[in-house]
């Protein structure tokens, strides 16, 4: 009953478990290893409630009980719970047959399991942690593997009726592990409902915060550094500070001779950070078009030149942004130039907003907005809704487009790539595709962006050919 009430609280711990180690925990409680643990509870026959044991058996059988466990599970802490082959199980138990050892080799497994689900509660693991596990208990099954063909070749020998001498020795312990594998039994033939209606009512039992994290063996894993950019506004910032504070994203672009707007460099995000100083920012800029982000510096001043105005100045690296900081709208817009040495570049306008970056694509404009705004707003709404559930429910048509942009997106950049660092004599690259990448990169995350440079930088560098 021990080895049941342990189990209910490991998978009642699961939905409690940080969604860093969820999947581990889920290829962990799924494995082979808890498939026998089950098949192995359901073969062994317990004693019937209409069964009453003498006062002094019972005493004599608990003392017992106790002073095995304190023994195993002292030679377990020595070796740190790690059994990585079926020969060092008999170096935990001792002498004896497994059938003896393999119920508080389970139960103390399971129990030093449940330490494990428990810290992963409250910390990121590694999923080494639970690996570890299943293997130790692979080795004490494939030892009680050995034993039932063991056994199996005794009595093929001395009895005609194997199956009923399965039965009837050990508690039919070795029965269904003979008639079934460990993934498929018949559940009509399980004694194991009566054990769960013995077992007392569920308890609404908090996570024990006295668990020290030194059982495990790889340690509390420390979260990743979270990109810069996604920096948001310190709760303890000055309140001029505050509408500026934090994560803006948006475009710089620039009117192309036939009067389309261009967009430079695609997706750029903005993390603003308060300065010592009492009218300076400093943080981070990414774009979508760029390997890197760039430090930025800015200032607020006023038309007279003042201090504590709603100017701003910016300087992204080599972009120079002079704007406005509208409280009202929590918009900052303005003009850009960009210089290259002494000589500028080119020139345009931006505009940047709270709106988080992978949304930014559904975020009206500003015709559509003194046109109709409650139709603009309605629109954006809804298509940004549609986009997060989509994205949280795995929805068909949000996999499927979201697959087919990657795979395209993935194409594109090694082709650029290779276009870049000259590998080929004619360019692979079209100014078609040229301009399906850049408009790709106007709705992606520039964090993301990145990540599919990553890929393609990885996928060249295996070329044969280079």
């Amino acid at each position: 009953m021990k080895i049941h009430l342990l189990l209910r609280k490991i998978y009642k711990l699961r939905t409690k478990v940080r969604l860093e180690n969820r999947q581990a925990l889920d290829a962990h409680l799924y494995g082979t290893e808890f498939h026998n643990i089950e098949l192995l509870l359901r073969s062994t026959r317990t004693l019937g409630r209409e069964t009453v044991l003498p006062q002094e058996l019972e005493t004599l059988r608990d003392q017992y009980t106790c002073q095995e466990e304190r023994r195993i599970h002292a030679d377990l802490q020595k070796i740190t719970y790690t059994i990585d082959s079926s020969t060092t199980v008999s170096l935990v138990t001792g002498q004896g047959r497994i059938e003896r050892y393999i119920y508080p080799l389970i139960y103390l497994f399971l129990k030093h399991d449940l330490e494990i689900v428990q810290l992963a509660c409250k910390h990121d693991l590694s999923t080494d942690e639970f690996e570890k596990v299943e293997i130790s208990l692979n080795s004490v099954f494939l030892a009680f593997d050995a034993r039932r063909s063991d056994l199996i070749a005794t009595f093929q020998q001395t009895h005609g009726d194997l199956e009923r001498k399965l039965e009837n020795y050990a508690f039919g312990m070795f029965e269904k592990s003979y008639k079934f594998s460990s993934l498929s039994w018949s559940v009509s033939e399980s004694n194991l409902e009566s054990v769960w209606e013995r077992l007392p009512p569920e308890s609404d039992d908090d996570i024990d915060e006295n668990i020290a994290p030194n059982i495990l063996k790889s340690g509390v894993q420390q979260p990743p550094d979270c990109p810069k950019p996604y920096q948001f506004v310190n709760e303890d910032c000055d309140n001029e500070f505050r509408t500026l504070e934090g994560l803006w994203a948006g475009y710089c672009t620039w009117e192309d001779t036939d009067g389309s707007m261009i967009w430079y460099g695609g997706l750029i995000c903005l993390s603003l950070t308060k300065s010592t100083g009492s009218t300076t920012f400093n943080g981070e800029a990414l774009c979508s078009s760029w390997d890197d982000p760039v430090d930025l510096q800015g200032c607020l001043i006023d038309e007279q030149g003042t201090t504590c105005g709603t100017k701003l100045s910016l300087e992204l690296g080599w972009i120079k942004c002079s704007g406005t900081l509208n409280e009202t709208s929590t918009k900052i817009i303005g003009d850009w130039l960009t210089f290259f040495g002494a000589h500028q570049s080119c020139s345009g306008t931006f505009c940047f907003t709270r709106t988080p970056a992978p949304l930014v694509q559904f975020r009206y404009t500003e015709s559509e907005s003194e046109k109709d705004r409650s139709r603009a707003l309605w629109k954006f709404a809804a298509a940004a809704v549609l986009q997060e559930v989509g994205r949280q429910q795995f929805s068909k048509v949000f996999v499927i487009t979201r697959l087919r942009e990657n795979r395209r997106r993935k194409e594109l950049n090694i082709k650029a790539m290779i276009d870049k660092a000259g590998y080929t004599c004619g360019s692979p690259y079209k100014v078609e595709e040229f301009k399906e990448l850049k408009s790709l990169e106007q709705t992606i995350d520039p964090t993301v962006s990145q990540f599919f440079r990553a890929i393609a930088r990885s996928i060249i560098q295996r070329l044969p050919y280079l």
